[in-house]
């Protein structure tokens, strides 16, 4: 058995680049590398014990004043972006390549030992960085450009930002938090992330709009507003597929939704009333498996036509064998094709990556004993296929993703893209009790609030709240939760009673993030905060509309 060299490994994410003299012209590929290696041998962990580290230019040093480091990586990286597409990177990058090339029969290991190796690699990082500032934001020059199209999802691979290097080996994407606390690699990047792993695959949408609003308003329509026991079945057959389950311990359940044939009416009017008070209506948020597919097609329709985003839990209960689907949709209702300038709808589907299990403590908490056996433990028959992750990139300040329910709590492997790119915002939508601050959701917002710093909102139904009755606690009608990393501790967010929605006004807050090397981002990184919850009541809004088309 031998040890991995730095060749071995540099020819397994690209044999084409590894027997290069020169370095990859296109800055996200040279990161791909050298990340790799630093990520691979543990040698990022070198840049706490003294950086920079001083030497002389030809073992692969930038020499210098400490305090100038951080200035000339800068520079070196906007040269780079300048000077990518005539097929050369600048004079640096070329020789710190070579210092790793010379090297390359070094083991993995022997990366942290190695001052001149472990230098240039970091720098060649840095400074792939410091070029890529603000990719996957809306582009203002021909390397934002190529970057946006580099980007564009591929239907079976998803997005990179990787010419040369294969996605099945690593990706390179976008990224908006760098993590405040505790070492990782991804504390070494400002605009980049990396991933390495094929078992979640993302998909990146540009949609900025170029007015750039300072706030976002979104909407939470806690549908569906009743849940009641007998929409909790078991599946048919008992076992689903899997015939090997013991039959005594384990079962599947299938959740049937209501149809509601004026569902796309109520939205309307709750819609309007929400434009009546506050005058905006940015995106429309419906939670976990609210709405059936063709209530969701009609919803989208009328949404999209507003000219609002719309984040939706659509759901289909399980047939026979068959498993049913639990997924979120993400509809925008214009995003730029780069190629052609043109606009177009973003339309995406998510799949809840992890099912739910309901023992016994949660069928007496949702009264579901005549429906499921307590003594049993009961999956969601539902389909859990190829994981994806949708980001968006709406303000230069806002990027979002969703996560279903089970997704926000299991860390593998979703939550480790999340924290990888460092989305400013994370939606969870769920089908779960009272988004109160002592249960587990708050916990695993604060997770993602910790690191990378992502603010998250989390949204369950009314009609799940008021089914959730915990022993010796009265029934809660709190159905979100918002936790940031700036505001301290959680707070919930109640649906008074009469009330149809919730209206929530986010503003940005803009704020310094560091690398572990020194590098500012120049106070660059946008905090969604709360400013604004301001419930619905479409009764009232009708009375008011009324006496005014009277006068």
């Amino acid at each position: 058995m031998t040890a991995t060299t730095i060749l071995e490994f540099l020819s397994f994410l690209s044999a084409e680049l590894a027997g290069r003299d020169m370095p990859p012209p296109w800055p996200p590929d040279a990161f791909g590398l050298a990340a790799a290696l630093l990520m691979e041998s543990g040698a990022y962990l070198s840049v706490v014990s003294k950086w920079p580290n001083s030497g002389i230019a030809q073992d692969g040093f930038l020499e210098g004043l400490p305090e100038e480091w951080c200035g000339r990586i800068a520079d070196i990286g906007s040269a780079w972006r300048q000077s990518w597409d005539r097929g050369s990177a600048p004079e640096e990058i070329a020789f710190w390549w070579k210092v790793v090339r010379s090297h390359s029969n070094l083991t993995l290991g022997q990366i942290s030992a190695n001052k001149s190796v472990f230098c240039a690699l970091l720098q060649i990082c840095a400074a792939a960085d410091e070029a890529c500032t603000g990719v996957g934001l809306v582009a203002e020059d021909r390397f934002g450009i190529a970057s946006e199209v580099q980007l564009l999802p591929n239907r079976k691979t998803g997005s990179t930002l990787c010419k040369e290097i294969d996605p099945s080996k690593l990706r390179v994407l976008p990224k908006f938090h760098t993590p405040q606390t505790g070492l990782s690699l991804r504390s070494l990047s400002h605009h980049l992330a990396l991933w390495t792993s094929v078992d979640a695959t993302p998909l990146w949408f540009t949609v900025t709009d170029p007015e750039e609003p300072h706030s976002l308003s979104l909407l939470l329509i806690p549908w569906p507003t009743a849940v009641t026991p007998r929409q909790f079945v078991p599946a048919e057959p008992h076992f689903g597929s899997i015939l090997n389950m013991p039959k005594e311990g384990f079962g599947f359940f299938s959740y049937h939704h209501k149809a509601d044939p004026e569902a796309l009416g109520r939205l309307q009017r709750i819609y309007h009333a929400a434009e009546e008070l506050t005058g905006r209506v940015d995106g429309v948020v419906l939670p976990e498996l609210a709405v059936d597919e063709i209530e969701y097609q009609q919803i989208r329709d009328w949404v999209t036509g507003q000219k609002s985003l719309l984040i939706a839990g659509v759901g289909a209960p399980s047939e026979g064998v068959r498993p049913g689907k639990n997924r979120v949709a993400i509809d925008v209702p214009t995003a730029r094709v780069v190629e052609k300038g043109k606009g177009h709808r973003v339309s995406a589907f998510q799949n809840k990556h992890h099912r739910w299990r309901l023992d016994r403590s949660q069928i007496v908490q949702y009264g579901l004993g005549g429906q499921l056996d307590p003594s049993r433990r009961w999956w969601e028959h539902i389909e859990v296929e190829a994981r994806r992750l949708v980001f968006l990139s709406l303000q230069p300040w806002l990027s979002i993703c969703a996560l279903v329910c089970e997704d926000l709590a299991r860390q593998e492997p979703v939550a480790r893209l999340v924290r990888a790119v460092g989305p400013n915002l994370v939606i969870a939508l769920l089908m779960d009790g009272p988004q109160l601050a002592s249960r587990w959701p708050a916990r695993y917002a604060t997770v993602l609030a910790d690191d990378p710093g992502s603010s998250v909102l989390t949204f369950t139904s009314i009609g799940m709240c008021e089914f959730s009755r915990p022993a010796g606690r009265p029934p809660s009608r709190t159905v979100a939760l918002w936790k940031d990393a700036l505001s301290g501790a959680a707070q919930e967010i109640a649906l008074p009673a009469g009330a149809d929605a919730i209206l929530l006004n986010l503003v940005r807050h803009m704020d310094e993030e560091w690398t572990a090397d020194g590098r500012s981002d120049g106070g660059g990184s946008g905090y969604p905060a709360l400013a604004g919850v301001h419930p619905v009541f479409v009764r009232e809004v009708d009375k008011v509309l009324s006496e005014r088309s009277r006068k």
